[in-house]
């Protein structure tokens, strides 16, 4: 959320938090988030090229932030959930 907030896309990455189903998101945006050495990383451990990689991560990223804060509210106190 740092790196989104350091590249002013904090509003459009917040928004996947809560939504039902997440809009796609752009390679752009998955650039912005994420460092060239992670998804250079990711790609050689997975055996795609980087920008099949990126294309794959427009669909993956914005449903894996919507579960991974789905699941950190559940940890909190039922009157500070989502």
């Amino acid at each position: 959320m740092r790196r989104a907030a350091d590249h002013r896309i904090y509003d459009r990455i917040s928004r996947w938090r809560t939504a039902s189903y997440p809009e796609v998101t752009t390679v752009a945006v998955v650039r912005k988030l994420l460092p060239v050495a992670d998804r250079t990383h990711m790609a050689k451990t997975l055996g795609m090229s980087l920008g099949d990689l990126e294309n794959q991560l427009t669909l993956a990223l914005p449903k894996g932030v919507r579960d991974h804060a789905r699941t950190l509210s559940y940890r909190l106190p039922r009157w500070q959930r989502l």
